[in-house]
């Protein structure tokens, strides 16, 4: 079973661990998933295996990934050769640097701009392969956004809003046993952020 989200990570030797695309990628697919090697991750990403095996090893050094158990693995044919892996938490959530941390600071940035790269890769995957979908689906994926004039406080507040709407909704947790019939895994994703058109305020005196 994955543990508890962490309270967030803020050292930048994780935070750089994670700012890499096929990483990212391995940790959402073992999250989504559930419990993988190398060789079935490669697989679902189109990339050799040594490639994953690399990358699950630099997870694994930060504590994003864990052995997983062989023996808790039912579903699956298991070989003693094989390397089987689970994500350590089913979020990853940042916490800011201390004052003066460049390096932190730094490597928050960088996760950011990955992050970012995969939320709009995946979407871009999602449009590529809409026409093999029914149309009910097609119809159900929204894309937008909306202007807002808000507080720093109102920013905050409307982040939290989205979020606990989003997890009033089925998580998908990989070790469920049963989901409705006609479910598919939904990628609900959603950034609160200033413009980047404009200027930010004067600091008040």
């Amino acid at each position: 079973m994955n543990k508890p989200p962490s309270p967030g990570i803020g050292d930048a030797r994780t935070l750089r661990a994670l700012a890499h695309p096929l990483r990212l990628r391995l940790l959402g697919l073992l999250r989504t998933l559930g419990p993988s090697t190398a060789t079935r991750l490669a697989a679902a990403c189109g990339e050799s295996s040594a490639l994953t095996s690399y990358h699950l090893r630099r997870l694994a050094e930060v504590g994003m990934i864990l052995p997983a158990d062989p023996g808790a693995l039912t579903e699956v044919t298991v070989h003693a050769r094989d390397r089987w892996w689970v994500a350590a938490s089913a979020l990853t959530s940042t916490a800011p640097p201390a004052p003066g941390d460049d390096a932190g600071r730094e490597a928050g940035t960088q996760f950011a701009h990955a992050v970012v790269t995969a939320h709009a890769e995946r979407a871009r995957l999602w449009l590529d392969q809409q026409e093999r979908w029914a149309p009910e689906w097609a119809g159900a994926a929204t894309l937008g956004d909306r202007q807002l004039r808000l507080t720093p406080a109102e920013a905050r507040e409307l982040g939290a809003e989205i979020a606990a709407v989003i997890e009033s909704y089925r998580p998908q947790d990989p070790a469920r046993a049963a989901n409705p019939e006609g479910s598919v895994i939904i990628a609900a994703q959603y950034a609160v952020f200033p413009a980047p058109e404009v200027l930010p305020p004067a600091n008040p005196a």
